[in-house]
């Protein structure tokens, strides 16, 4: 029982040490594609509702949240009826996960 406890704790790191450097890779690759200006951090983890963490058990991976808020006009939270997306910033969220998966392959050893 120790040893595939071992093991597990292993994988677990293995996958926390990937997952750091997809974040960080992501962190750039948006800085690149939307301007140091529009990105920003999140210090403190937080997935929402989201249950991503459970697919991190299985694979590396790393989450981001974009921003379709308006800069010139009112924003609704997303229940609202009045909600509304900036369908502009869809563009922006592919661009950006476009260029982090190529970034990401062309290391070559994934």
């Amino acid at each position: 029982e120790a040893n595939t406890e071992l093991e597990e704790l292993q994988k677990k790191s293995h996958l926390l040490k990937e997952q750091v450097t997809l974040t960080q890779l992501l962190e750039v690759c948006a800085e690149e594609v939307c301007g140091d200006a529009h990105v920003q951090l999140i210090l403190e983890p937080s997935l929402g509702a989201e249950d991503f963490s459970v697919y991190l058990e299985h694979a590396p991976g790393s989450m981001f949240r974009l921003g379709i808020g308006y800069t010139d006009q009112a924003n609704y939270p997303l229940h609202h009826p009045k909600f509304q997306v900036n369908e502009q910033a869809i563009a922006t969220g592919v661009m950006t996960l476009a260029y982090a998966m190529c970034r990401y392959w062309q290391k070559g050893d994934n």
